[in-house]
């Protein structure tokens, strides 16, 4: 049961981690970032969201079934853009449900643990500006990942690029 609240806890943070960079993918030149490589602060703070309605149900069920094939990853997102990111939001990879984290001012990063499972090689994450509007979603391959997944959000008033770091 405590390895299933901690996973819940993780899930929703990595969902709440990309909801906070969509603020990161205002643009206003008009450009698209692209959904591999959109957004990521560095972790300097742990940040726990609790999940979205769930069904006590599919999620314990969900969390059994992968709880035996999992490794520990830290994500981090690191905001470097010049601008403020409203929200940063995950997918869980247990519950397949959004996880949202905390805004993330320019300078600052976020972070979450998560025993994540090693069958799943994607990250999901997604990023809302100020105002709550979806401006970036990506999808990060860490199959290479051992240890930590970096989003570096780099930019001058504006995202300009994600860079993705693995350790």
């Amino acid at each position: 049961m405590q390895k299933s609240f901690i996973r819940h806890i993780f899930t929703v943070s990595i969902l709440s981690c990309c909801l906070l960079f969509g603020g990161c993918s205002q643009n206003s030149a008009g450009e698209e970032t692209s959904s591999a490589t959109t957004a990521s602060p560095s972790p300097s703070e742990t940040v726990a969201a609790l999940p979205a309605d769930v069904s006590p149900d599919s999620d314990t069920s969900a969390i059994e079934s992968t709880s035996e094939d999992t490794r520990a990853l830290t994500l981090s997102v690191v905001n470097m853009c010049g601008i403020e990111v409203g929200m940063v939001a995950v997918i869980d990879p247990v519950t397949g449900e959004q996880v949202n984290l905390d805004s993330l001012s320019d300078q600052e990063s976020i972070s979450m643990e998560a025993d994540w499972p090693s069958s799943v090689k994607e990250f999901q994450w997604a990023l809302y500006n100020t105002d709550g509007e979806l401006c970036v979603e990506g999808t990060t391959d860490i199959s290479s990942a051992q240890t930590t997944v970096t989003l570096l959000l780099t930019g001058d008033g504006d995202l300009e690029k994600v860079e993705e770091l693995f350790e």
